[in-house]
């Protein structure tokens, strides 16, 4: 469970049923074009993707999911940002938006690789989720590997 002290934003979004957005970096245009398709099934009243905030195809889905008052909580690896963007504080006074950090307080940001940072956010993800919906996965790339053997994976 997702510790509620560690939340910035509505911390009732912990309590809901969650699905994670995974998504390789490299991501073909065919796969890009079926995720927007998969957000625009998703409804405000049923819905709460967790996602992160690093790649192309996850600041895009976040966007159309603030734009559609999805709620969103977006896990951030390391460290939150200091400033949000509008659209961000938006979602948060709509209450749509809750921002979590995968790292411990106590650990030291600056001896994290990037490919450790997203191994660890997935990974953050992976446990906090009730579902995941996989955008795409590189055959035999790490967050495959991580994807393995799980049963509430839905790949588009």
């Amino acid at each position: 469970m997702i510790n509620p002290d560690l939340v910035w934003g509505n911390k009732e979004l912990l309590y809901r049923t969650k699905t994670a957005f995974l998504s390789s970096h490299a991501i073909p245009p065919e796969k890009v074009s079926a995720v927007g398709r998969w957000a625009d099934t998703l409804s405000p009243d049923n819905d709460c993707i967790m996602c992160g905030n690093i790649q192309r195809i996850e600041s895009e889905l976040l966007q159309k999911l603030i734009y559609r008052h999805i709620p969103i909580i977006v896990v951030f690896g390391i460290a939150m940002p200091q400033t949000w963007t509008t659209e961000f504080l938006r979602a948060a006074d709509a209450k749509c938006l809750a921002m979590v950090c995968s790292a411990s307080p106590t650990q030291n940001s600056h001896f994290i690789d990037k490919a450790d940072d997203a191994r660890r956010r997935n990974m953050y993800m992976i446990a906090n989720a009730d579902n995941i919906v996989v955008g795409y996965a590189r055959p035999c790339g790490k967050l495959s590997q991580q994807l393995c053997g799980l049963s509430n994976v839905r790949y588009l």
